[in-house]
């Protein structure tokens, strides 16, 4: 009879060691470190799929990865930090505004106007807004394709 160990089973099969303790485990086999197994208790708990999905699970990985670089290298990739400063700046402009709008220059329009009057103004506010975001966030997009560039 043939016995493995979980680590030689893995490189076997092509799956992690996690993968495989995991389908051992699901599959009634008390998994312990420095014991060899059986190659039909192996066999019988990766039947489940398990070594597909690790398969395609590692080479979707991989092309995530490589697709990542690929970005890199052509220049369409930005910098983490960055991105995550232009963002909370970004963030920051329009919690501002929105609360400069709720705050200070909503109060006065609504006063004594009915819901519908209400309404039609918050809208044209509200777009105002978005369209105010759009241009600062294309502006923000400008600038960091810039930085981008001259780096």
């Amino acid at each position: 009879m043939i016995k493995l160990s979980i680590y030689q089973a893995s490189i076997e099969l092509g799956v992690s060691r996690e993968t495989l303790t995991g389908a051992m485990t699901r599959h009634g086999v008390e998994v312990r470190k420095g014991t060899k197994y059986p190659l039909r208790d192996i066999f019988r708990a990766m039947q489940g799929g398990d070594i597909r999905a690790e398969r395609l699970r590692l080479v979707k990985a991989s092309a995530d990865r490589m697709e990542a670089q690929n970005r890199l290298a052509a220049g369409q990739a930005f910098p983490a930090e960055e991105v995550r400063t232009q963002n909370g700046r970004a963030t920051a402009a329009l919690f501002c505004e929105l609360e400069k709008f709720l705050l200070s220059e909503l109060p006065p329009k609504v006063q004594g106007l009915d819901a519908l009057s209400i309404y039609t103004i918050n809208r044209a506010e509200f777009e105002r807004l978005k369209d105010d975001c759009r241009a600062a966030l294309g502006k923000l997009t400008d600038a960091v394709k810039t930085e981008k560039t001259t780096l």
